[in-house]
């Protein structure tokens, strides 16, 4: 082939090209000006109401929700938390607003979005498509590291150092502390006797770790010693709240709910019913992040227990939180001395 013939076939090819790119750009537009109406038929119209479902459908799924959410939160400068189910926001953001501007999108505008409150700092964000949940994710409102305390009505404070099944030489390191604090014991742990001893040898309070599986009387009663209870079990929900209740009134000790936020059932108003003393704690301290929620939330309540693991890690935390609560005037106490002020009377509403 000579130069004359490559030259007629690129310009051939060229020309080609050109008709296939006009008649996909403007065949439409002439074939419904020859044929009126063409675009309205029954066919077409069926195609593009079912595309059109099929991207409202797309749209209904977790990972879209979870997609419109990150992109709300980037723009809020909230980077990934460590726990993928947590969202902290920023010092300028509210709860509410995060719902408003969630339901203000497109994306979710078949959705039903809402943002409300577990807990006195915890809010839950919960994603809808009719009666199945898309996605949840727990929310906190901006915490201070370091929040503001009341000179005039500063929170009480106490620590609660849990013990296992397992033997611990925590108490000897315990027993140096100064600081206002208690145990909790496994009431019928191999070490349970030898460990309340030595508490109570060097002054610091005692707690039972209840078993709700077990007989409740016969725990008390193998540590008479103990002042409270620690519910840190799941309860049914037609656990028979009496048969659990009833007993730690008779002995006079107090309740310290350790449960989640947001646990069912309720047993606030019951035991305060009963009059038996009832706290909740400020949560267990397992890494930095939880130093700064227990301090809120004991400014929150006006009171704060704080639990802590037997192991160095652990004690190490709980002794940064007592620093701290003493340098920014705390009053340290032990969990009895807490109950019997913040533990009786009618529930808190919230």
């Amino acid at each position: 082939m000579n130069a004359r013939h490559a030259s007629t076939a690129v310009l051939w090819l060229v020309f080609v090209l050109l008709i296939g790119l006009g008649s996909a750009r403007l065949g439409p537009f002439v074939w419904s000006r020859i044929f009126p109406g063409i675009e309205n038929s029954p066919q077409l119209l069926e195609q593009a109401t079912a595309e059109e479902g099929s991207l409202e459908l797309e749209a209904r799924t977790p990972e879209r929700a979870a997609e419109a959410l990150h992109r709300v939160l980037a723009n809020w400068g909230v980077g990934n938390a460590l726990e993928p189910d947590l969202i902290y926001l920023p010092e300028d953001r509210r709860p509410g607003e995060l719902q408003a501007t969630l339901r203000a999108l497109p994306a979710l505008s078949a959705l039903e979005v809402y943002v409300t409150r577990v807990d006195d700092l915890l809010f839950r964000l919960r994603i809808f498509d009719g009666a199945t949940l898309l996605l949840s994710r727990d929310v906190f409102p901006y915490l201070p590291e370091r929040p503001v305390v009341s000179g005039i009505n500063p929170p009480e404070v106490s620590a609660l150092v849990l013990l296992s099944e397992q033997e611990s030489g925590a108490i000897d390191r315990l027993c140096a502390w100064r600081a206002p604090l208690a145990i909790g014991v496994p009431p019928f742990a191999a070490h349970a006797v030898g460990s309340i001893r030595l508490a109570s040898r060097c002054s610091k309070g005692v707690l039972l770790v209840l078993d709700v599986e077990d007989d409740i009387s016969e725990q008390l009663a193998s540590a008479p010693e103990a002042s409270g209870v620690v519910l840190l079990s799941d309860l049914e929900e037609d656990q028979d709240l009496n048969s659990l209740l009833a007993p730690l009134r008779q002995a006079e000790v107090f309740l310290l709910d350790g449960r989640p936020s947001g646990s069912l059932p309720n047993i606030e108003k019951p035991a305060r019913a009963l009059g038996l003393r009832y706290l909740r704690w400020a949560g267990t301290i397992g890494k930095a992040g939880d130093l700064v929620l227990a301090r809120n939330l004991s400014v929150r309540r006006g009171y704060g227990v704080v639990a802590a693991s037997p192991d160095d890690e652990g004690l190490e935390l709980l002794e940064s939180f007592l620093e701290v609560a003493r340098d920014d005037g705390y009053n340290l106490m032990f969990p009895v001395e807490i109950a019997r002020i913040h533990g009786k009377g009618p529930p808190v509403e919230r």
